[in-house]
């Protein structure tokens, strides 16, 4: 397992935890290529989560496949980022991007769900 995998798979599975905590039930999409990282789910609610460790933003057709996708099917489309740092962001998709613009997101965390 080289190391940028590893410090991912990581990263995955702290999510997955903060999630579980906070009362989601988690599915790990493991090793997959594919629009989520992690599906978490609650009565009423899914979330479609990306997690990408070292990294502060997704490719333009990442961002905007994640948004369709999720959008399509009612879930919560959430970037969540590690930067080189440390520091973790969760991030709510809120609509699709275009170059050399502000991808729009907002602020999005599992322990805000129903504090707003």
């Amino acid at each position: 397992m080289n190391s940028n995998y590893r410090s991912g798979y990581t990263f995955e599975l702290r999510i997955a935890g903060i999630l579980q905590t906070n009362g989601y039930y988690v599915i790990r999409a493991a090793g997959s290529h594919g629009i989520a990282d992690l599906v978490a789910m609650k009565t009423g609610e899914t979330v479609f989560v990306q997690c990408k460790a070292g990294q502060s933003k997704i490719p333009l057709p990442e961002w905007n496949r994640l948004y369709a996708v999720a959008s399509m099917l009612g879930a919560i489309p959430v970037l969540v980022t590690r930067d080189r740092l440390g520091r973790v962001t969760w991030t709510e998709l809120t609509g699709t991007a275009a170059p050399r613009e502000t991808r729009p997101g907002k602020q999005w965390h599992p322990d805000m769900v129903g504090a707003l």
